[in-house]
């Protein structure tokens, strides 16, 4: 029976379209949600909002798909499980323990999500401050979130170098300031610089060329 091997069966390549699916199941089983008598259901999620043609967008599309299977699967049980632990967990294991959880946060609760990678991982929605809009912009290449995080960790080596330390301290003082707009705004531009010297020094190349252009134009244009 699929739902069978989805559970007990040999763990799925990362390729496999059923990656995702059978960590989520795995999940759910563990906090006590059962499948035995679950009819048969057809799960249709279209994830192509966060694609352009072939390319990935980078907005967390599978922390997506994983907190919406979730959701809509703890539904289909009837239990009054909350989606996050359980997703973060999944998401997690699917890409080998790695990942703060933050995506899979923003995905849960939407909008302006304020988190804190403690144990277990906090995560609250609140307001943007008074006056303050964003918008997405797509540089038009992808980037390989897998191969950064190795380099990242691979840079610091299990410590928390001074460049390290100054971007956590400049993201609590962004986390600090989301009542007030213009403290908040000054507080984002502080943490843009100091992660910007963090991919110098690290030699990450997070910040492209076509991130460095678009930051001269936001601080040309002021936003």
């Amino acid at each position: 029976h699929p739902l069978i091997a989805l559970l007990d069966g040999p763990a799925l390549p990362r390729s496999d379209p059923a990656h995702l699916c059978q960590h989520i199941l795995r999940q759910l089983r563990l906090v006590g949600v059962t499948f035995d008598a679950t009819p048969h259901v057809l799960v249709d999620i279209d994830s192509r909002a966060g694609f352009d043609g072939n390319r990935k967008l980078g907005i967390g599309t599978s922390a997506a798909v994983c907190a919406a299977l979730t959701a809509a699967l703890i539904q289909r049980s009837g239990t009054r499980h909350t989606t996050f632990p359980i997703a973060l967990a999944a998401h997690r294991a699917a890409q080998g323990g790695r990942g703060s959880g933050i995506d899979v946060a923003a995905a849960c609760h939407g909008g302006l999500v304020q988190f804190e990678a403690a144990q277990p991982p906090r995560s609250t929605r609140i307001a943007f401050p008074p006056g303050v809009t964003f918008a997405a912009i797509w540089t038009g290449t992808s980037a390989d979130t897998r191969e950064h995080v190795a380099q990242f960790d691979a840079w610091r080596a299990g410590g928390i170098p001074q460049p390290l330390r100054r971007l956590m301290d400049a993201a609590a003082h962004v986390a600090d300031a989301t009542t007030d707009s213009t403290q908040f705004m000054r507080q984002l531009r502080a943490f843009a610089t100091a992660l910007r010297s963090l991919d110098d020094t690290a030699q990450l190349d997070i910040f492209t060329p076509s991130h460095r252009l678009l930051s001269e134009l936001g601080d040309a244009h002021g936003v």
